[in-house]
């Protein structure tokens, strides 16, 4: 059975559950967090090096260009507002271990290599199991944001612009065309009039919206 999205109450605890707080807490708590707001598959995120988000000034960049992508396209997404706050708890980490470098992977261990795919699933498995959640799996954060991303994009079109929602959503999600898109949405099981009822308070803003537009 295809997994769910998150709803706000369940997105809230698996970021504050035992299995996330266990390691290294702000990394893992970025890594869900960036899946649920900027949609990154995991292997996308895990190539992501500190020079990708960080500049030279050691300012955090208004948009995170993903360059290892599943269909060989490289993207860029904006970094909501909300996310700032994850980042730089995580940066704090690695400046005390030395480990913000340039070309550091940005989600390493504490010897500096990066965590592998299967820590990150057994983390989603470990929060959902703590947590007695079901219909939730290791694609559930990314399926919340193009849950969101699509509903959002929708609520443009009825307001008067000229978007393809489906279109927009696999553009930025970096699928190979809209209807393997749609099949990992699943518009054919959600009923989108309740969108609101997952993680809408970490949909993008406006201002997010039309800079992404102009990609």
């Amino acid at each position: 059975m295809p997994v769910r999205p998150y709803r706000v109450e369940e997105f809230q605890a698996v970021l504050d559950s035992n299995a996330f707080a266990s390691g290294d807490k702000p990394r893992n708590r970025l890594i869900l967090a960036m899946q649920a707001t900027m949609g990154p598959r995991i292997h996308e995120a895990l190539a992501l090096k500190c020079g990708d988000v960080w500049d030279v000034q050691v300012k955090l960049k208004s948009r995170i260009w993903f360059k290892k992508t599943k269909n060989g396209v490289p993207r860029a997404i904006e970094i909501p507002a909300e996310l700032n706050p994850f980042f730089y708890a995580w940066q704090k980490i690695l400046l005390e271990r030395g480990l913000f470098l340039n070309d550091m992977p940005l989600f390493c261990n504490s010897k500096g290599k990066v965590v592998s795919r299967f820590h990150v699933y057994r983390l989603y498995q470990k929060a959902h199991a703590e947590l007695n959640l079901s219909g939730l799996g290791t694609h559930s954060a990314r399926k919340t944001w193009a849950t969101n991303t699509h509903a959002f994009w929708t609520e443009q079109m009825r307001r008067g612009m000229n978007i393809d929602p489906l279109a927009m959503t696999a553009k930025l999600g970096g699928w190979k065309d809209i209807n393997s898109c749609s099949r990992y949405i699943g518009l054919d099981l959600f009923n989108m009039n309740l969108s609101q009822n997952f993680v809408s308070k970490i949909l993008l803003s406006k201002k997010s919206a039309q800079n992404l537009q102009s990609l």
